[in-house]
């Protein structure tokens, strides 16, 4: 699919472009703080433990997984976990309180942690045959599902039961058999199933639903030069995913909830920019307004920006700061409980250092 049928996508959808609106952005979000003096050697994950508090987790040297937990007010630092991981971590919170973070380890098993919102746990493998990092998502019930590239192609995933913290309480859905050429990237829904996508033939991106078994693919086509990334919309079972395109603009693409089908896709839309990297989060479920704010690193210097979508329209991309970042950041809803929400986003500086920034 070329360019051109991206904008006739965008034309006939007219959601998710961007046109310019009234959303401050920038200034609004904060000045970036460390979270820790240790060296980061990947993208962080992080997720929100409460209303206000988070944890992050990254791989550290040694590869060793390293975490840190935001206390509302400033991090405590990273600490080195036991295990030797060969990825990137994805975090989830399952419930208040309670994050798992897994990643994947040297005999290609997911390598999982479970945060209970005081201690950490011992890690548990789980035999999956990853070739990817895994995306961690949370379902019903204190459930999760990690999903990512199995050495063949296809999608492997393990569901967490929400039971007690034991290898018992997990179980591997049947193996998906399709052309997957990237990693499976995840998000809850909000009504306790998720969706992941994935890029596949003709670098398209497609969509599957898991609930107790995974759905059949959708394409919902583009032209993506990256993996697309989703979020939850933090309302009515609504989502969102977003890529790029080879005109180097970040383009995103609404599920309107409900039966899990391409009609209720909206097509992709401009958010425009010159992005490298990028991820998304939703800031409106307190006011139970489909709201984003996505974070994204641009190709032109390096530099951190914001861009922000109240429903209507995006604000326009605001540079935060000067400081220059390497990876893909992780933006997330810090606080659902104030109208609008605060989104943190944890990104790594080119000295490999962890630093965040919370809007809008």
């Amino acid at each position: 699919m070329t360019l051109r049928l991206w904008s006739r996508i965008a034309a006939a959808v007219g959601l998710f472009v961007a046109v310019q609106s009234a959303v401050p952005a920038g200034a609004a979000w904060s000045a970036f703080t460390s979270i820790g003096t240790s060296n980061v050697f990947s993208d962080p994950s992080c997720a929100a433990d409460g209303n206000g508090t988070a944890v992050c987790a990254a791989l550290g040297s040694g590869s060793t997984p390293i975490v840190a937990r935001f206390n509302g007010t400033s991090w405590s630092g990273w600490t080195h976990l036991s295990g030797v991981i060969t990825a990137a971590p994805s975090c989830a919170a399952v419930l208040t309180g309670e994050v798992i973070c897994a990643s994947r380890n040297t005999d290609l098993q997911l390598i999982a942690y479970l945060w209970n919102g005081k201690t950490w746990s011992a890690s548990l493998a789980v035999a999956t045959g990853l070739d990817s990092a895994p995306s961690c998502a949370a379902l019903s019930g204190g459930k999760a599902v990690c999903a990512g590239r199995s050495y063949e192609d296809g999608i492997v995933s393990a569901v967490y039961s929400g039971k007690s913290w034991a290898a018992s309480s997990w179980s591997n859905p049947a193996v998906v058999v399709d052309a997957v050429y990237g990693p499976v990237e995840c998000t809850p829904d909000d009504v306790g199933d998720a969706i992941c996508a994935y890029l596949s033939l003709g670098s398209t991106t497609k969509v599957r639903e898991f609930t107790t078994a995974w759905s059949t693919a959708i394409n919902i086509a583009g032209f993506a030069t990256k993996p697309a990334t989703c979020t939850d919309a933090g309302v009515g079972g609504k989502a969102a995913c977003f890529t790029t395109s080879t005109d180097g603009a970040l383009y995103g693409q609404q599920f309107l909830g409900g039966t899990f089908t391409a009609a209720h896709w909206t097509g992709w839309g401009s958010i425009g920019g010159s992005i490298n990297t990028f991820s998304c989060a939703q800031d409106g479920q307190k006011a139970a307004l489909v709201n984003y704010a996505c974070g994204a690193v641009a190709l032109t210097n390096d530099a951190f920006y914001t861009n922000e979508f109240n429903g209507s329209g995006w604000s326009g991309w605001e540079q935060v700061g000067t400081t220059t970042f390497i990876g893909s950041p992780s933006c997330f809803a810090l606080n659902t409980t104030t109208k609008p929400g605060r989104i943190m986003c944890a990104a790594t500086t080119v000295s490999n250092i962890a630093v965040t920034t919370t809007g809008p």
